[in-house]
């Protein structure tokens, strides 16, 4: 529960602020409010209303990251399993220019 008395109270862009970049891009602010409103993995990241603003709390944030860290993973989609090798971009325009052909012949 955010402590409106001694937490340190943020918007969510600067809670955006406060996290790091991951593959170079600052994480989006739309994320923050997903983590607020949906979860992730059953974990809801604490915030409180304001006048018509959401905010949360660098506290919260931490309490957010160390429980989803010490949750178990789910299981990884099929793509990321070891051993599943992905079409190359080359094989995958292939493959929709075959699908196309099909559609076409079939009057679609």
């Amino acid at each position: 529960m955010i402590d409106l008395e001694t937490d340190k109270l943020v918007t969510l862009p600067q809670a955006a602020d406060f996290l790091p970049r991951l593959g170079g891009k600052k994480i989006h602010t739309t994320s923050i409010w997903r983590w607020c409103r949906k979860g992730v993995r059953g974990v809801k990241l604490e915030n409180a209303i304001i006048g018509s603003r959401i905010i949360t709390s660098v506290q919260a944030l931490n309490r957010f990251v160390n429980v989803l860290s010490e949750a178990p993973l789910p299981e990884r989609h099929w793509m990321h399993k070891p051993g599943v090798r992905r079409r190359t971009d080359k094989e995958r325009t292939r493959a929709m220019a075959e699908a196309e052909k099909l559609l076409r012949e079939q009057g679609f």
